[in-house]
């Protein structure tokens, strides 16, 4: 990677070498233009030298970099001949960019993937460079979809599967831009949806999963691009839908594309459950937020629910007949039985309100549901892995939809209370008779007391902002914040009631999640009781500490956590353990969140006081080093890995900080937010950052440290993208052609010696 990106950067830095010397006047468009093909042919031509010196270290990789930067080239100066210059008309500019894209094909079998990522780049970008007065989605999309089809085919022959997600993501940015952008019409969304749901389809055809599994070659596809690339882009897709249907205020068609690419994700399940078995299940989730943020006409979305309704839960119902796993399919079925039938009601209700009837259909669907697992009961054997999961599945639907039959006869308020005293009278039973079924029903009991209940979890939010940030938020004024003793503390007694009367009986996770959801309900209501006495009016506020002062306090929790951690360790003592790893944890969120990102002196106005190095910074992100260092090996020896990760990469954040705003200090003193940047600096920031990448990378290559070796990796990964998307904008002349030509020729350089001094040790390793 380092090596292809250090090719396109020299391409760049021709690029703006010519650009340079049109800011001059040197020379004129057509002189240009033929430099630039004689530039790039010759790129292409080094390609072919370096390729033939089979003995020169990581030569493949440098060809298919020079290669690659050639190709880049030739699409520029088409480009410019074209669009800059108007040397030749639009038609045989665009010709000349296809010659390209298929002379790129031809070199990629000589050069590899490399090349042909650059005319699958190229052939993206034609439409853009290309413009109109009258764009057309039609044309558009009808050119995107026979170049993806062509780039797949040749995926599939090559067997370049790692090209495959670039050539669908770029497809599906060019909807998201048109959907977003000033030409986008009514009509265009049909034609936008209908191209997403080909694509969708040609991957899943040339993919193979669209067909049974013993009828697909097992070598022709290889095992991921059979399960990740179909994946994410019926994912994808089924997104995208959403955002097309929504563009076009939920039209009839948008819905049956929409419905036809649900059908298509449910026919990958079928015919590969153990690897596309979610996929309904996605579907579901999708089609339940199109279904609730529809604004379309009661009788659009009562058509749009019923149909979908009979494709998820009874086509899911069928299909789960004749799966070996079914359990997957049984998901899919309750979610979006329960789940359409409650949004429909929410929707529909309101036009004529008629609780009996919502209620009558709530008990309908309670039959089906019991109709379901006496069918689950009787075809399925006992010995079944998924016998339980799904007999509990519809067993827990039909008490859901029971449940939600008297909900809309009961005021919502109270309908929580009311289940938790079911969940009490139940635990009852259950600590006689502790049957299966009767803790299945309380879990799903449990669920549906959660869910009413959301918002009053919600308030935690408050709780915690008020805890640990050093701000304030507006108070949530649901009736759980009103009147907390009716709405927190009466639930979480009657839970607590119940959890002493399963006293005894094995801890289950729906006793852990009562244990946790009674906690938490109590915890806000002691907390919102007390406010409401103490504080009637106002919350208590936690002041701002400026920079320095917030950083010492952050090293004193830092020291602190070390002493008790080590103090538990030396000692024995889990509890002074547990609380020394739970103040490192907040030494450290207060580090990355305060210091880090919200009180950040490069843009929170917070004032740096000192002088250049010798500064505030050296509190804040200096100081905790050590500490820090410290926890990493305690960690290590204790087995901890994620908390390794968690200050190694706080320690190199740390250090990148400490870099970056040091060398803002020099330019804008103590205010660092403040003054205008000048290229000296932008510059210096990219030459910084890539000394500190090497740095890391030797580092890491000399003591055997792969973490370092990643840091190094992104470091030197945001540089490359500081130079592309921010230096070529901002910078200008020499400055901008450095940068470029710099970045080139170090990424070159650190292929060189990776290759040359770190992979033979490994391998020697």
């Amino acid at each position: 990677m380092p090596v292809w990106i250090g090719g396109i950067a020299l391409a760049f830095a021709g690029f703006y070498l010519v650009k340079y010397s049109i800011d001059l006047g040197i020379l004129t468009p057509a002189i240009r233009v033929v430099l630039g093909f004689l530039f790039g042919l010759g790129l292409l031509g080094a390609a072919q030298w370096v390729h033939a010196k089979k003995d020169m270290t990581d030569g493949s990789r440098i060809s298919q970099a020079l290669a690659g930067a050639g190709v880049a080239v030739l699409y520029g100066c088409f480009y410019a001949a074209t669009s800059l210059y108007n040397l030749v008309p639009d038609a045989l500019g665009f010709l000349g960019m296809a010659a390209v894209t298929g002379g790129a094909v031809v070199l990629s079998v000589r050069h590899g993937m490399p090349v042909a990522l650059m005319a699958m780049a190229g052939g993206f970008a034609t439409p853009a460079l290309f413009s109109t007065d009258k764009p057309s989605a039609l044309v558009l999309f009808g050119y995107l979809y026979l170049l993806v089809t062509g780039l797949l085919y040749v995926v599939r022959k090559m067997g370049w599967w790692r090209l495959s997600g670039a050539v669908i993501t770029a497809a599906f940015a060019w909807v998201c831009l048109w959907g977003f952008g000033s030409v986008f019409g009514p009509g265009d969304a049909v034609i936008a949806s209908a191209f997403v749901v080909a694509v969708a389809l040609t991957v899943l055809w040339f993919t193979g999963v669209m067909r049974p599994v013993e009828k697909v070659e097992s070598d022709s596809v290889p095992a991921q691009s059979k399960t990740l690339v179909p994946f994410v882009t019926m994912g994808v897709a089924l997104v995208l839908t959403l955002f097309l249907t929504h563009q076009a205020n939920f039209g009839f068609i948008e819905w049956a594309l929409f419905w036809l690419l649900s059908v298509a994700g449910m026919a990958t399940a079928h015919f590969n459950q153990r690897v596309f078995g979610y996929m309904p299940l996605i579907g579901t989730a999708v089609t339940g937020l199109m279904l609730f943020t529809c604004p379309a006409e009661p009788v659009t979305f009562g058509i749009a629910a019923l149909a979908f309704g009979v494709l998820h839960a009874g086509g899911g119902f069928l299909l789960q007949r004749k799966s070996a796993l079914p359990v997957l399919w049984a998901v899919p079925v309750v979610a979006s039985s329960l789940g359409y039938f409650v949004i429909a009601y929410m929707r529909l209700s309101g036009l004529a309100y008629m609780p009996w009837m919502w209620g009558g259909g709530a008990m309908v669907l309670a039959v089906l549901a019991t109709s379901a697992a006496l069918d689950v009961y009787r075809r399925m054997p006992e010995t079944h892995v998924d016998y339980q999961k799904a007999l509990s599945l519809y067993a827990g639907a039909a008490t859901a939809f029971i449940s939600t039959a008297f909900a809309i006869v009961l005021s919502r308020e109270f309908l929580p209370l009311a289940l938790c005293g079911e969940l009490a009278a139940l635990a009852w039973i259950y600590r006689r008779n502790a049957l299966p079924a009767i803790l299945r029903v309380m879990t799903v009991l449990l669920v549906a007391a959660g869910v009413l209940m959301f918002e009053r979890f919600l308030l935690g939010a408050e709780v915690l902002f008020s805890l640990l940030f050093e701000a304030e938020i507006p108070s949530m004024r649901t009736v759980a914040r009103t009147a907390p003793f009716a709405h927190l503390a009466l639930p979480a007694a009657v839970l607590f009631a119940a959890i002493y009367l399963m006293a005894g009986r094995e801890r289950t996770k729906t006793l852990q999640a009562m244990e946790v959801m009674a906690s938490l309900l109590g915890g806000f209501a002691a907390y919102f009781m007390m406010q409401d006495i103490l504080y009637p009016d106002n919350k208590p506020v936690l002041e701002n500490a400026e920079f320095m002062i917030r950083g010492i306090k952050t090293s004193v929790v830092f020291l602190v956590s070390v002493g008790v951690l080590w103090a538990g360790r030396v000692r024995g003592k889990k509890v002074l353990y547990r609380a020394g790893i739970a103040l490192a944890g907040v030494a450290i969120y207060r580090m990355v969140a305060f210091d880090m990102v919200v009180f950040n002196p490069l843009w929170s106005r917070e004032v740096v006081t000192g002088w250049p190095v010798i500064n505030a910074m050296l509190v804040n992100y200096a100081l905790p080093l050590l500490p820090l260092y410290w926890l990493k090996t305690v960690a290590e020896q204790d087995g901890f890995a994620k908390s390794v990760r968690l200050c190694r990469a706080t320690m190199f954040a740390a250090l990148f900080l400490l870099l970056t705003l040091n060398i803002r200090h020099v330019f804008h003193g103590e205010l660092l937010h403040k003054g205008v940047t000048p290229h000296l600096e932008i510059y210096i920031y990219s030459a910084a950052w890539i000394v500190y990448g090497f740095g890391l990378l030797f580092f890491g290559a000399l003591r055997h440290n792969k973490p370092a070796r990643v840091a190094a990796l992104a470091i030197i990964t945001l540089t490359v993208g500081k130079v592309f998307l921010y230096d070529a904008g901002e910078l200008e002349g020499l400055y901008r052609v450095f940068s470029f030509f710099g970045l080139g020729v170090s990424l070159l350089g650190l292929s060189w010696f990776y290759n040359r001094f770190v992979v033979p040790k490994e391998q020697a390793a």
